[in-house]
């Protein structure tokens, strides 16, 4: 493991710490409940855990998936699997960049990180595949086709940050816990939140 000499500077509550080439960046909150580093060797330990299957429109790979989903604070389902099948990419629109990485196949369950102008956020990404409004973060919400709902805790690894001009492939690594938000249908409103852990690849897909 190479050494990584750290310096700290303070921005908008965040700790935000590089080493003196710049290859590594490490962004926290002061308690260490949320953490992004940003490094190239992330693409190395990628790679040992990623099946590559395809790139034609999207990165579709296989990954070692574990992920619990929670409804009113009990498990109702569970994905625990060496080989899952995923797919993940990003676009591009003016100085902010969307990348989602999917759990979900018959809705979008799915990592989703906003990049404006190279810092990023990070989400979980929640709405149907036809535009139901079913989801609200809030029970005082109006209802919504879909929900960004924060994480209660995540710890986020990426080979680098994605960049409008050169569109390079992104390796990454996440463990987070979302915070809870609510699914309205069929008449009953339900609490959930999901839990989940995978190493993804991200590449440029253009939707013009």
């Amino acid at each position: 493991m190479k050494n990584i000499i750290l310096y700290t500077i303070v921005i908008t509550g965040l700790l935000i710490s590089c080493n003196q080439s710049g290859k590594a960046v490490f962004i926290t909150n002061k308690d260490s409940t949320k953490t992004i580093l940003i490094d190239t060797i992330i693409k190395d330990s990628a790679l040992k855990h990623i099946q590559f299957l395809s790139s034609q429109l999207y990165s579709y790979f296989k990954t070692p998936v574990i992920a619990y989903f929670f409804s009113d604070d009990q498990l109702v389902d569970s994905i625990i699997d060496p080989e899952y099948e995923m797919d993940s990419w990003y676009s591009i629109r003016n100085d902010t960049i969307g990348m989602v990485s999917h759990l979900g196949g018959f809705e979008t369950e799915a990592l989703f990180i906003r990049f404006v102008k190279g810092t990023p956020s990070v989400y979980y990404l929640r709405a149907p595949h036809e535009n139901f409004k079913f989801f609200r973060l809030h029970q005082t919400d109006s209802l919504s086709i879909q929900v960004e709902v924060e994480p209660l805790h995540y710890k986020l690894q990426l080979s680098e940050i994605p960049d409008k001009e050169r569109k390079q492939v992104i390796y990454g690594f996440i463990d987070m816990e979302s915070d809870n938000y609510y699914n309205n249908r069929y008449g009953k409103e339900t609490k959930e939140r999901s839990k989940f852990r995978f190493y993804f690849r991200s590449q440029y897909r253009n939707f013009e």
